[in-house]
């Protein structure tokens, strides 16, 4: 079962009555609905962006302007600013774009101090429901904007609000800054959605598209856990097979199709070098039994854990998010004598190995990968694991 974050993101914000435009925010913390707001800055770029910490080290926001070319180190993020307060500063490390929305996570190195915790709304807001949306503006100021639901997408979980008070927060192109429900002048503790797009000349007439934490409430804990294995140190991989004793030059890498899709089998393709084909081996302590070890095979494009739904022989390997189970615990040892050499990747709740199909088969791609009865032969070759670091 996927894990939300179910901890709160910030604390009850009283607004007082009707605002006639949106305030520049000066007061931290005591407008603690800004507690895990951050500026970000693009070298060259004269225009501050914003995004939400939603740990210590990652940053959701809109990735319009994180163009494929942007180069990480040349992002800086901020974050603590306020009255009298020095904001703490971190460069880029990664940035992960989510594989269809206009959403993107910026990783900074080290963590941020005073990190908020997140929760994520169910489901989009309805139509009339009164939004409040945090941001900086282009003079760096952080401003609020009063927003109400206006339509949903006619296909897709987004909405498009509109402005309810005349402000003046332009907020640059409106990407980007995250938006809370709110309810008789108070602000719901539970982020709503992110911006993506801005239309309109002015805030009086702003129209703002925004993505509903619907569409990405399961993807960001997988990322996170995806920054934790990262921060461990762990090196990404190609986990790949010699199916073909004749041709020892050939490589079948363990391949997921369908990145981000749960519980999608895991096959084999030819190694191209393509991101999907990079898994990391993350080996660590249980958190309720810290006697008990952890081996794990994590997907780097979405931080999801290879495991399998039953201990039947034949089942397929799949995708799932990391939840500590047997299911997903991968025994690793070198096949002995050596050679032929090799790593047997032993399943531990069914005790089966990491199989390939056998020959003939087992040169042709696309075949999903499963778990059969381990053999300890020496052309085994479908269930012999090697690694090439990256």
């Amino acid at each position: 079962m996927v894990k939300y974050l179910l901890s709160v993101i910030v604390a009850a914000m009283a607004l007082a009555g009707g605002i006639a435009k949106a305030e520049t925010i000066q007061g931290y913390p005591q407008n603690a609905g800004m507690q895990g707001l951050v500026k970000i800055i693009l070298q060259g770029d004269p225009i501050p962006r914003t995004g939400l910490l939603i740990s210590p080290n990652l940053v959701l926001t809109s990735r319009w302007w994180l163009v494929a070319s942007l180069v990480p180190q040349n992002v800086t993020v901020e974050h603590g600013h306020g009255s009298n307060r020095q904001p703490e500063t971190k460069i880029a490390t990664d940035i992960w774009r989510h594989p269809y929305e206009i959403l993107a996570l910026v990783r900074v190195s080290g963590g941020f101090s005073n990190a908020p915790a997140v929760s994520y709304a169910a489901a989009r807001p309805a139509v009339g429901a009164n939004l409040l949306c945090f941001g900086f503006s282009e003079g760096g100021n952080i401003k609020r904007a009063e927003l109400r639901v206006v339509a949903h997408d006619i296909s897709g979980p987004g909405y498009t609000a509109v402005s309810r008070a005349r402000t003046d927060m332009v907020l640059n192109d409106g990407a980007g800054i995250p938006c809370f429900a709110e309810v008789n002048g108070n602000v719901i503790n539970t982020l709503i959605g992110i911006a993506n797009k801005t239309s309109g000349a002015d805030i009086g007439n702003w129209k703002n598209h925004q993505i509903s934490t619907a569409v990405f409430k399961d993807w960001v804990p997988n990322m996170i856990h995806l920054s934790r294995v990262r921060s461990t140190g762990a090196l990404p991989m190609n986990l790949y097979t010699k199916p073909n004793p004749s041709n020892p030059n050939q490589r079948m890498c363990l391949h997921i199709p369908l990145t981000y899709s749960y519980l999608h089998p895991v096959d084999q393709q030819a190694c191209n070098g393509s991101s999907n084909q990079l898994f990391y081996f993350h080996n660590f302590p249980d958190t309720r039994n810290p006697q008990v070890q952890h081996h794990t095979i994590v997907g780097q494009n979405n931080g999801m854990c290879l495991g399998i739904s039953n201990t039947s022989l034949g089942v397929r390997v799949v995708q799932s998010p990391c939840d500590q189970g047997l299911n997903q615990d991968w025994e690793q040892s070198f096949y002995q004598p050596r050679p032929p050499d090799g790593i047997k990747l032993l399943q531990k709740r069914s005790n089966l190995c990491l199989s390939t199909p056998a020959m003939p088969s087992s040169a042709s791609n696309r075949l999903e990968v499963e778990q059969t009865l381990c053999q300890n032969s020496a052309t085994n070759f479908h269930q012999r694991w090697y690694i090439q670091w990256k």
